[in-house]
């Protein structure tokens, strides 16, 4: 069937054409399912077809249960075959409707076949829309994103029972990017808590510890960037506990760790009482049990040494913070800046994305978003380059402000890195070209080398 009969029938708004949209709806599926490539976009703009499927899913009254699952389907391979189309997806109040999807399942529960296959489509959706979008799903929620928060983790809650447990992880990941982006009031800690301790102390099932462990990742990173000292206390109470032994288990991988270490120390810094807390519940000598067990494993290797590095960058920065505010007031600012070395077991795909979602971030000089993607990717998003080489540092000095500048700035492996394929140089010299006097006095605190030379053998002030 040709694309604009097949647009013409999806828009159609009368009940006599809902059988028609049935047929239809199978026969899109059907074609965008064997696609192979972003080809076939250009016969079926998604544009024209992905407003028309959500309003699908969004009709009052379905005839056919099956329609509104088809139609989610559709949408789901649209973002398969672009995963930017996401911008496209909320903009056309799909997210909204997937978490609708998913409160009919929690809430009272429509367990029904048909359900349970809407239920599991839509979580689908909301994972790659969250991947790159979050914060736009939990803006696009009338209520506010606290109502995006309390569905995604009803769904959490009874997942274990009706549903496999990728789609438990699927959930996972839409709620660990809706967090990222959520105000550190609406983020409903105290609800998010025992649901993300109960997997996080799951050893059995090590990824969904791992997507657990992320989500609550950006949840910390949230409170402590607004200073939610009160909030991140509670949390303490909740989770420092399950963390402690759950880095004790046998078997703990190196991504896991770096990250129980991230949510352990930012719990740690947010109160002298939290810190003390954790030291009672024997925080000490599991790092020191786990830092022995480490060094002495019969098969070393890459992931066993980045885990002993991780276990003493942790134990030094925790002294550290016990010596109080009197002891060595240049490293602790750095150690303010904490972050695991590790990548978190990410692939090379997801480093590309999240150096994407880094890039987008610094681009709206948004530092609450920024600060959360390096939480959850780790060192090599913050040292990733783009097609022209260039570093995430050069791009905040060209479009962000002094704040992310600086957090880029603490946490580059090179302050002095030169492009080799633009004439411009290092982020010093990007700096002077472009000036930016508030971000050459950041760069120079940092250690750039203000006698550097770019292609054309001028220095940055030479380039001012």
């Amino acid at each position: 069937m040709e694309p604009a009969v097949l647009l013409s029938g999806l828009q159609r708004t009368d009940d006599e054409g809902v059988l028609f949209q049935l047929e239809l709806l199978e026969q899109l599926c059907s074609v965008l399912a064997i696609a192979e490539s972003r080809d076939m976009l250009a016969l079926f703009d998604p544009t024209s077809f992905i407003p028309a499927l959500a309003a699908i899913m969004g009709r009052e009254v379905q005839i056919f249960p099956e329609v509104p699952v088809l139609a989610c389907r559709a949408i789901k391979h649209f973002l398969s075959l672009d995963p930017r189309l996401a911008r496209v997806v909320v903009r056309a109040g799909a997210g909204t409707l997937c978490l609708s999807a998913l409160g009919l399942t929690s809430h009272g529960g429509d367990t029904s076949e048909e359900g349970l296959n809407y239920a599991e489509c839509a979580i689908k959706v909301l994972e790659m829309l969250c991947r790159r979008e979050g914060r736009q799903v939990a803006r696009a929620v009338p209520e506010g994103p606290a109502l995006a928060v309390g569905q995604l983790l009803g769904f959490i809650e009874v997942c274990d029972a009706l549903f496999p447990a990728d789609v438990l992880e699927s959930a996972l990941v839409a709620l660990r990017g809706v967090l990222a982006s959520c105000p550190a009031e609406e983020t409903r800690a105290d609800d998010a808590a025992p649901v993300l301790c109960r997997l996080i102390g799951d050893a059995d099932r090590p990824k969904l510890q791992h997507a657990a462990l992320q989500a609550m990742v950006s949840l910390t990173s949230v409170l402590s960037a607004a200073g939610n000292a009160s909030a991140l206390e509670t949390l303490a109470e909740e989770v420092s506990g399950e963390l402690i032994g759950s880095m004790a288990a046998p078997r703990c991988a190196p991504a896991t760790l770096s990250l129980m270490l991230l949510v352990q120390w930012r719990l740690c810094a947010a109160a002298p009482a939290v810190l003390r807390r954790c030291l009672r519940r024997g925080l000490a000598p599991v790092l020191a049990t786990v830092l022995r067990e480490t060094c002495a494993s019969a098969s070393p290797s890459k992931g066993v040494e980045a885990s002993a590095l991780e276990l003493l960058r942790f134990a030094e920065a925790v002294s550290a913070l016990m010596a109080g505010p009197g002891a060595g007031g240049g490293d602790r600012a750095r150690r303010a800046d904490y972050v695991p070395q590790a990548t978190y077991g990410a692939a090379a795909d997801a480093d590309s994305e999240g150096a994407d979602l880094l890039r987008d971030a610094i681009k709206r000089d948004d530092h609450a978003s920024v600060s959360a993607i390096i939480d959850l990717c780790g060192q090599p998003v913050v040292d990733a380059t783009d097609q022209c080489a260039q570093s995430m540092l050069m791009w905040a000095v060209f479009c962000a402000g002094t704040e992310v500048v600086e957090a880029l700035a603490g946490l580059t492996s090179s302050i002095n890195y030169v492009t080799p394929h633009i004439s411009t140089g290092s982020a010093l010299h990007f700096a002077a070209f472009f000036g930016r006097p508030d971000a050459v006095r950041v760069l120079l605190r940092h250690g750039a080398d203000p006698n550097l030379r770019n292609r054309r053998g001028r220095t940055p002030e030479a380039e001012a």
